[in-house]
């Protein structure tokens, strides 16, 4: 399958969750050093065709295709600037890890496996105007030490080496939103303490535990 069916297959499996409304949400897969494809302005993601993903470069700036690309297309440059590991950027509204980007709340405490494990710490940027110079700095200031982040009053953006990765890194900062709510609901989330974090990566790493 290629990079554009990859695209449109994430953007169905999104929009079948209620991620995204509307015309919402971004995704772009990395082409060699200097070039990304990336969907469309104004397209639903459950309805993609082929024709809906242009080409673009490091700027962000169409390269080809026939329609324009997503205005935040420069947060996507930005990300693969900052980063070369980086070959895909997914970014959306699921409903729960927007809330917490509403509510200006990552998702840092050490307290579920499974998001330690795979991503880390999630936290929340500040807000700052959507698709503004400012917003893509802070985005590629903090996506080099993070693969997942909260966007204050936003959503939320995930990276990894392909797209059906950064889309399942999505899958889990919504379901780490959904039980972190639930947990705050019975009390709040208990932390594992520095010593079980460790012991907990050192047991993963010997089982190759991944949650």
């Amino acid at each position: 399958m290629g990079h554009k069916q990859d695209i449109i297959e994430v953007g169905k499996r999104a929009w079948q969750r209620g991620w995204c409304a509307d015309n919402s949400g971004n995704y772009s897969v990395r082409l060699g050093r200097d070039r990304f494809l990336v969907t469309r302005s104004g397209v639903s993601k459950g309805f993609m065709q082929v024709g809906d993903i242009v080409s673009c470069d490091l700027r962000g700036k169409k390269l080809s295709g026939r329609f324009d690309p997503s205005a935040e297309a420069v947060m996507h440059a930005a990300i693969y600037r900052a980063r070369a590991d980086v070959k895909a950027v997914f970014h959306e509204h699921p409903p729960f890890a927007t809330g917490f980007a509403l509510a200006g709340k990552g998702l840092e405490k050490p307290s579920w496996p499974e998001l330690i494990l795979n991503l880390g710490a999630v936290p929340c940027l500040p807000y700052r105007l959507p698709l503004s110079p400012e917003l893509t700095r802070q985005v590629g200031q903090a996506i080099a030490k993070h693969d997942a982040l909260l966007l204050g009053n936003h959503g939320a953006v995930t990276v990894a080496a392909d797209i059906h990765k950064a889309y399942y890194r999505m899958e889990l900062v919504e379901q780490a939103a959904r039980v972190t709510l639930v947990a705050r609901v019975l009390g709040g989330e208990k932390a594992l303490s520095s010593k079980q974090v460790q012991e907990l990566k050192q047991a993963a790493k010997r089982s190759k535990y991944a949650g």
